[in-house]
């Protein structure tokens, strides 16, 4: 909440009130943006310089200023260099203002994928679940080529071509393949379903694993 907000020569705001939960800004932030926002003696979008924080209704009177905003929630890290929210769109935080961003998914892919690439990361999520595992990265390359990595670190590479089938090969395959690696203490490195039928797999032993 801010309040005794003045900006002169233009016009004396007696009291502002801003209505947000401050998660990923700070009050700093706002009261900043906020003095910059002074359009020809009015405020206009006070929180337009905030791309975390959308969807804002203002009220206004000749003194005093009412702004209520909802913020943009991270749901994963995407090209290491901005955010995204549940619906795809990207938007930048200080990274140094998340909470547990070690726990949100990294996302990797072309310039306005983004949104083909967070419904692929959730459609993995889900069929995922069976084997008890996540993906924690998820990469399209420039030709629509997949390939993720589990949160045990396999990983997974699809190609382009027959998405669902590889990873309904990929499910059918892993216990096999984790029991195999536990009895004979190996690491799986990574897997490549980018064959018409079955996999490669490419095995380490734990101690060339350990000293990597």
């Amino acid at each position: 909440m801010l309040k005794c907000i003045e900006y002169k020569p233009s016009f004396l705001l007696h009291k502002g009130v801003v209505i947000c939960k401050m998660q990923y800004v700070t009050a700093k932030d706002l009261y900043q943006t906020i003095l910059q926002s002074f359009i020809n003696n009015f405020i206009k979008q006070p929180f337009h310089y905030l791309p975390s924080i959308k969807n804002i209704i203002h009220k206004q009177w000749p003194d005093d200023l009412k702004s209520i905003g909802t913020k943009s929630v991270p749901v994963a890290c995407w090209n290491n260099s901005s955010m995204l929210d549940k619906n795809g769109i990207t938007f930048y935080i200080n990274s140094k203002n998340i909470i547990n961003k070690e726990s949100l998914p990294m996302l990797y892919g072309p310039q306005n994928n983004e949104k083909e690439v967070l419904i692929n990361y959730n459609h993995m999520k889900e069929l995922l679940k069976i084997c008890n595992i996540f993906p924690k990265i998820i990469s399209m390359s420039e030709w629509h080529s997949w390939y993720f990595i589990t949160n045990n670190e396999i990983k997974v590479i699809l190609g382009r071509n027959n998405i669902d089938n590889k990873l309904q090969i990929f499910i059918k395959l892993y216990p096999t393949l984790m029991k195999e690696a536990n009895m004979e203490n190996k690491y799986i490195e990574y897997i490549d379903l980018r064959y018409n039928s079955g996999a490669a797999v490419h095995w380490l032993s734990r101690h060339n694993k350990s000293v990597n």
